[in-house]
């Protein structure tokens, strides 16, 4: 502990009177304190004290003469405050404190004591409230169909399904480190066989009249991933013939009617072989029977 002996003349009566001042400081404080958030009491009590005894000892040399204010103030620490703040597991640095940051975030008070650093050869007393702010790990998850592959994320490349990690600053300005889970949905690929006669309109709207097997078209699947469809388009195409008949008086033809006359314009639609409509057209020619009288003369027999 210091201690200072100080001779003020002081009359009363004519009589010099001599005080013995009594300690002035307290216990020095060791180099960056740090006091938690439950101890931030008596942390501002131990300030207190200081200030208090600072104020006594103000009290005591009042109406002293100028040369005893140096000597006074050289005994007497000063005292700043200063505010910062800190990410997680980061190291804070200004002229007076490194402070490496491993504890948990919240709001902490650092003393550091330079001796004889003040103008007058007394202490000075740095007060440092440090705020720790958090860093984030953040999980993240996308679903894709593998027809979005590759995919661009944050700067990293996704081929395939997989798990990747990256680092971005948060909005408190310290690190966020996200992890991304990618999941990767097939598309679905499949083929559309049909068989038309002369023409067919399919599912994209257009009407073929040829055979295709290269239209495609992409619909959804279940999953929500395309689903490409491609045509497998056969056509047939349809027939028509002429059915030549040649009949006496009357004719029943294949629709079931009995024509009595030539006829040429009548048709009937039948299926050929390859499924496809064939439509036969009659071409009746009706000869009529004819009758006659055969006169004959004859003797015993003819």
């Amino acid at each position: 502990m210091k201690h200072f002996l100080s001779f003020v003349n002081i009359k009363r009566n004519s009589i010099p009177l001599f005080f013995l001042l009594i300690p002035l400081l307290t216990t020095p404080l060791r180099a960056q304190q740090i006091v938690t958030s439950s101890g931030l009491n008596a942390q501002n009590a131990n300030l207190s004290i200081s200030s208090t005894i600072g104020q006594t000892v103000v009290a005591a040399f009042a109406g002293s003469n100028a040369a005893n204010e140096g000597a006074q103030q050289a005994y007497l620490p000063d005292s700043s405050h200063r505010t910062g703040d800190v990410c997680l597991n980061d190291v804070f640095s200004d002229d007076v404190f490194t402070i490496s940051v491993t504890s948990a975030t919240g709001t902490y008070i650092y003393r550091d004591t330079l001796r004889n650093a003040n103008r007058y050869g007394g202490d000075s007393i740095i007060v440092l409230t440090l705020t720790v702010k958090p860093t984030y790990d953040v999980p993240d998850a996308l679903t894709l169909c593998d027809n979005s592959l590759p995919y661009i994320w944050n700067g990293q490349t996704f081929s395939a399904a997989s798990t990747q990690t990256t680092t971005l600053t948060a909005a408190n300005g310290c690190d966020s480190m996200v992890t991304m889970t990618l999941t990767v949905k097939s598309s679905k690929t499949g083929s559309d066989p049909q068989t038309a006669c002369d023409s067919y309109t399919w599912i994209d709207g257009q009407t073929y009249t040829a055979s295709n097997s290269t239209a495609t078209k992409t619909l959804t699947a279940a999953n929500g991933c395309d689903s490409v469809v491609t045509l497998n388009l056969t056509l047939n195409a349809s027939k028509s013939s002429t059915d030549p008949q040649t009949a006496c008086d009357t004719y029943t033809w294949i629709d079931g009617q009995n024509y009595t006359s030539s006829n040429t314009t009548t048709t009937k639609t039948l299926t050929a072989a390859n499924g496809c409509d064939s439509v036969v057209t009659l071409n009746l020619t009706l000869n009529a029977s004819k009758s006659s009288t055969d006169p004959q003369t004859a003797c015993d027999t003819y």
